[in-house]
């Protein structure tokens, strides 16, 4: 059985996370959904698109992280959370 890919959806406007819930489950990922970005840090994604955003970029955005290497993913995430928490120093 083929496994199928998760993708989480962040937005603080229900009617956008709604939204991207619809078209990102009619292209087959199951979807988790948060309302705020600190949730979505939590939660371990790797990548994310900010507003506003062409619905191309989206797709793009999932595509790319699902043909990465874990290891690659992983060392993006890392290297955002870090320029995240050295901005928030400054």
């Amino acid at each position: 059985m083929k496994r199928v890919p998760k993708v989480l959806i962040v937005d603080d406007e229900p009617d956008v996370l709604l939204l991207l819930r619809i078209e990102l489950e009619a292209e087959g990922y199951e979807t988790l959904l948060a309302a705020d970005g600190a949730h979505a840090s939590d939660l371990g994604a790797h990548e994310y698109v900010t507003k506003p955003f062409e619905p191309a970029a989206l797709f793009a955005t999932v595509a790319h992280v699902l043909s990465s290497a874990p290891a690659d993913l992983e060392a993006g995430r890392r290297r955002r959370l870090d320029q995240l928490s050295s901005s928030n120093r400054s």
